[in-house]
């Protein structure tokens, strides 16, 4: 129980928007958490968890979630043709974005080779 919606979004390192989608919605959170604004009358004193337990709970179901999405990742080798030292193996396709200021749509096109030049910015 949460005395505000601030309070509960800077304790738990949630977006305000992400938990008012959820509030609205009735849907669970990571897979496990529900949001109500009405309090839940049936359940004993003894069920409820302190700030740190949900804390807790909170970092390992996102540990969980992150894992599992960088284990469905791609890594990406980004060869430079005209400068060797350049060339550079990435874990993901988002880190090789950010890593060469690119869009992403833009790589996965000369990924999948369906760009229409030859090479990305002619390296």
């Amino acid at each position: 129980m949460f005395d505000s919606k601030t309070y509960l979004y800077k304790m738990l390192n949630m977006d305000h928007r992400t938990l008012d989608k959820y509030l609205a919605n009735g849907k669970p959170f990571l897979n496990r958490f529900v949001f109500s604004l009405t309090a839940i009358t049936n359940c004993s004193v003894d069920t409820i968890l302190t700030v740190k337990d949900l804390q807790l709970l909170f970092s390992q179901e996102r540990a969980i979630r992150d894992r599992s999405l960088q284990d469905r990742s791609n890594p990406v080798l980004a060869e430079n043709i005209k400068n060797s030292k350049l060339t550079g193996e990435y874990p993901s396709l988002n880190a090789c974005a950010s890593a060469l200021k690119a869009d992403r749509a833009t790589l996965r096109l000369y990924l999948q080779g369906k760009s229409t030049k030859t090479y990305f910015r002619g390296q």
